[in-house]
């Protein structure tokens, strides 16, 4: 069922009453007023693929991935807001109506990066940009298809005696532009016409749905309005290219998102087709509609009498439209998928240079540093300001309760700063903190510190499941079987066109090689290709010196056919000979029964371990044919003196890693070598990562050196 309150049946008993009536008949102005009010209420004719849909649009595409936050539960767009005092929208009645804003600071100015990206954009595809008018007449607003003399309208009427009779406020630029082709006839050689516009829109319209509270639906707003005018045998070729690049313009943005062909009753009177594209909203966990593109066909041109010129004949055009930015929407999406911690926002990269170079949005109110003295909480006696990690009531607090009562004093990178009540906070020595040097790795690693979320210091773990999102790094290795994946090793990404992994993982004796990785879950249940979470391998590059007969340089590169996504980061190298000093981590989907071979855990397991010294490890291994200079520099050893969590066969190539104080993401130490069983008291060997970093960074960034 269309939208459009018109019917059919009534225009032809007005059309059969107007011609019986006479001009001079008292009745005739009337009857002809409601014959055309019946008759532009009328929709547009629909296209014959969408009347197939029933009710439900149908999924074109689906662009971008969604991106996992693990255990934190992301912000909406007002909690985010509210945080960085960028936004207001309560106790405005005094200065405006209940459905209006302001936006403050980093916010206002990302509103106008957004309209000159995409206006940049749009011209370099040839639109001429147009400044329009906000006040309309009623004429070219019902020329446009929409209905302004109903009950229920989307449109400001102006006072008459103010403004004359039958002046409106503009919903959208397409009005605005459509009326500027009014009563015209253009040379077939301007075909396609194509216009951008960038103004105020104002809708009467209301919501009471939950969901769409705040400034997701607005009485004004400001957008990007793409128009174009073209023959009729192109209009839906110009269709498809609003569409293409409506996702042109928004796939750099790192939305996920998906694109809808939409069933008949969501298509607008004028619309004989419509797009909508989506984007997921983590704050809200629901997709919002953030653009649509329309094509009218003749619909308007007809009523506005629009045309073109073609050898003498002239024929109405058809004309589309197309939203290149709708501001709230877009802001909505972008500040709750890009949010790295409370208080912190990632500017996609395309935006930057219009945001004056700004990577971050963050609240400058946050003043206070590591060690200041700070209140707590009002009343309370001082504290201290120190890594939230570092605090254990809040820690505890954030466990129970998803969040802690104390004040917040900033961040150190991605790690917010709590003031902690005094005597709760740890004290940690300086030894304990991992230093590093500005070689490639490092550079490439404060990179990936830059645009992730770290994980919030829940880090004290014996053998449990790890969560979702916790270890995006983590990938598992599948072997094709018979058609069938198997998954036997473990790996860890390193950028996002490599996984280091064991070398004898790819090299083995039973002559199997890996042909995919499984990346961004904790679950890998399943046998068979999963677009979603599997990437084809490319190639391998295995140490020089490897060989198959003996333990050292046990070190592979697999390059991805394709990136990963920019949701699951990378794992940065630790890129110092000193041993670490923090607990270490062990993760793997390996074998988690010590008498059954047949036992592997398809969930992704943790645990602590700690390093053994040189000379313990070497008492463990000093007989074995495969060793014949013992464990070696290049190597590193740890365990569990209880034999309580080792490393197991299934988790070879998977890393040994430590979560940093500094920044609060994990560093990767080693990966795993061979051990003589599992749960065993003798340590778990791995391939030290620092001493192989000039090879590394050759086969992974050769165009950084």
């Amino acid at each position: 069922m269309r939208k459009g309150v018109g019917d059919i049946n009534r225009v032809h008993d007005l059309y059969k009453k107007l011609k019986e009536t006479s001009v001079d008949d008292s009745n005739y102005v009337s009857l002809k007023d409601n014959f055309y009010k019946e008759l532009t209420s009328i929709p547009n004719k629909t296209h014959p693929t969408v009347q197939q849909y029933n009710d439900h649009p149908r999924t074109i595409s689906t662009i971008n991935t969604r991106k996992d936050f693990g255990s934190h539960k992301p912000l909406d767009f007002s909690e985010i807001t509210q945080l960085l005092n960028l936004m207001r929208t309560d106790k405005l009645g005094y200065t405006c109506d209940n459905k209006s804003y302001f936006y403050f600071g980093d916010l206002a100015e990302y509103e106008e990066a957004l309209i000159k990206y995409t206006v940049s954009c749009l011209l370099e595809k040839g639109f001429s940009l147009v400044s329009v008018p906000d006040i309309l007449s009623g004429d070219i607003i019902r020329s446009c298809g929409m209905m302004i003399n109903r009950d229920r309208t989307q449109i400001y009427s102006l006072d008459p005696s103010l403004h004359g009779p039958d002046q409106y406020l503009s919903g959208t630029a397409e009005m605005s532009l459509a009326g500027l082709l009014n009563n015209s006839i253009h040379n077939v050689k301007e075909l396609p016409l194509k216009l951008v516009s960038v103004s105020r829109c104002y809708r009467a319209e209301t919501s009471n749905i939950i969901e769409e509270r705040g400034t997701y639906r607005v009485h004004q707003f400001t957008k990007v309005e793409m128009f174009i005018a073209s023959k009729p045998e192109e209009s839906d070729a110009m269709l498809e290219y609003i569409r293409q690049t409506q996702e042109e313009l928004f796939s750099p943005l790192g939305l996920h998102m998906r694109v809808l062909d939409m069933p008949p009753h969501e298509l607008g009177a004028p619309a004989y087709r419509k797009y909508d594209i989506e984007a997921w909203m983590p704050g809200r966990q629901n997709y919002g509609e953030i653009s649509s593109c329309s094509n009218c066909t003749d619909y308007q041109s007809r009523r506005l009498n629009i045309k073109y010129c073609d050898v003498n004949k002239t024929t109405y055009v058809h004309t589309l439209n197309g939203t290149g930015c709708a501001i709230p929407r877009m802001l909505i999406a972008l500040f709750e998928t890009h949010q790295l911690a409370k208080g912190k926002i990632f500017v996609p990269e395309i935006l930057q240079p219009f945001l004056s170079g700004k990577k971050y949005i963050v609240n400058v109110a946050f003043s206070l540093s590591l060690g200041d003295r700070c209140k707590p909480q009002p009343h309370t006696s001082d504290g201290t300001c120190v890594l939230v990690h570092n605090c254990p009531v809040a820690v505890r607090d954030v466990t129970q309760n998803d969040s802690h009562p104390f004040k917040r004093c900033g961040f150190s990178g991605d790690i917010e700063i709590v003031c902690c009540p005094k005597g709760e906070e740890t004290l940690k020595s300086p030894s304990t903190e991992v230093k590093f040097g500005r070689r490639i790795a490092d550079i490439q690693c404060q990179k990936v510190v830059e645009t992730s979320l770290p994980p919030l210091g829940m880090h004290v773990i014996g053998g449990e499941t790890a969560s979702p999102g916790e270890f995006p790094h983590m990938v598992a290795l599948g072997y094709n079987s018979s058609g069938l994946y198997e998954f036997k090793c473990g790996g860890s990404l390193i950028s996002e066109y490599y996984v280091l992994t064991a070398a004898h993982c790819v090299d083995n004796i039973d002559h199997m090689k890996p042909t995919i990785v499984r990346m961004g879950v904790v679950d890998i249940t399943g046998n068979t290709l999963n677009k979603e979470t599997d990437i084809l391998i490319a190639n391998t590059t295995f140490y020089p010196q490897y060989s198959r007969k003996q333990k050292y340089h046990d070190l592979a590169l697999l390059r991805l056919v394709t990136p990963a996504s920019s949701n699951l980061n990378p794992i940065c190298l630790y890129t110092t000979d000193e041993n670490p000093t923090v607990p270490l981590t062990i993760t793997g989907w390996g074998r988690t029964n010590t008498t059954r071979l047949d036992t592997r855990s398809n969930i992704l397991l943790k645990a602590n371990v700690s390093i053994v010294s040189v000379s313990e490890c070497r008492e463990s291994y000093g007989s074995w044919r495969r060793l014949p200079s013992g464990i070696g520099r290049t190597q590193i050893c740890a365990g569990d003196e209880f034999g309580r969590h080792d490393t197991c066969e299934g988790d070879s190539g998977g890393p040994l890693q430590a979560l940093t104080e500094q920044d609060g993401n994990y560093r990767l130490i080693g990966v795993t070598s061979f051990g003589r069983g599992c749960a065993s008291t003798v340590p778990g060997v791995y391939t030290r990562v620092s001493e192989y970093l000039d090879w590394i960074e050759e086969v992974v960034w050769p165009n950084k050196f």
